[in-house]
């Protein structure tokens, strides 16, 4: 650059400075021009790498984050997907169908504590029906079984007496469904037992977990024992 503003210079006092065209404070002033159009075009060289350099930052942060992002949201299915299988928790029932008469969840495992029923109260047809769920499964076998209530004749008798408290008012869909097997139950004839399992199975939308046969007596009493004592 400095050769360039050298020719510069000579070539104007050869030329045009020397015709008289062209005073010195002009040649100067031009010089001068010629040097800071320089000094800004180098400050511009100077400055296309550093935003090339931060573009680039910014493209891998953002990609980054991307990654990141979707990386925890498979995460988040794939620990879904194992505890599904860890539980078994085949039987699909909506958290709204699975609460007791005071709020409580209906337990998902045979070994949690069975829902205490409160005579005194109208549970909604969702706890009842789930109810009378719990307490099939201490009759059918099936493969998987989640929800307990036992069947014992306290239990039966409070819900017989729940449907005559609510006889006629059209309060249960089902209530002839309810009461016809509670009264076979009350008679101590349980063979309806695996139909009665199945049927709300299947209105809860299971997929794994039908009731396939009634326990033995023996199985019956290894239940009992297991998870009632």
């Amino acid at each position: 650059m400095e050769d360039k503003l050298k020719n510069l210079r000579k070539d104007m006092n050869e030329t045009v400075l020397k015709k008289g065209e062209v005073s010195e404070e002009e040649k100067e002033r031009i010089y001068y021009k010629v040097i800071k159009n320089s000094e800004t075009k180098k400050k511009t060289n100077r400055l296309v790498p550093v935003l090339s350099i931060v573009s680039c930052f910014i493209l891998l942060v953002l990609f980054s984050a991307y990654g990141y992002s979707n990386y925890v949201m498979k995460s988040n299915i794939s620990v879904k997907g194992s505890n599904e299988k860890k539980t078994g928790m085949s039987e699909v029932i909506d958290p709204e169908k699975s609460e007791t008469l005071d709020g409580e969840r209906l337990p998902l495992f045979p070994s949690e504590k069975e829902p205490t029923h409160n005579p005194e109260s109208i549970p909604t047809e969702l706890q009842f029906m789930n109810y009378i769920h719990g307490m099939t499964h201490q009759k059918v076998q099936a493969e998987e079984k989640w929800s307990l209530y036992e069947m014992n004749d306290k239990n039966i008798s409070n819900l017989l007496n729940t449907l005559e408290k609510i006889k006629d008012q059209q309060t249960y869909e089902h209530y002839d469904f309810y009461y016809e097997t509670l009264i076979q139950w009350k008679k101590g004839n349980f063979e309806n037992a695996v139909d009665v399992h199945n049927k709300i199975w299947r209105w809860s939308g299971g997929s794994t977990g039908k009731a396939t046969r009634l326990l033995t007596d023996e199985e019956e009493q290894e239940f009992i024992s297991q998870y009632y004592k």
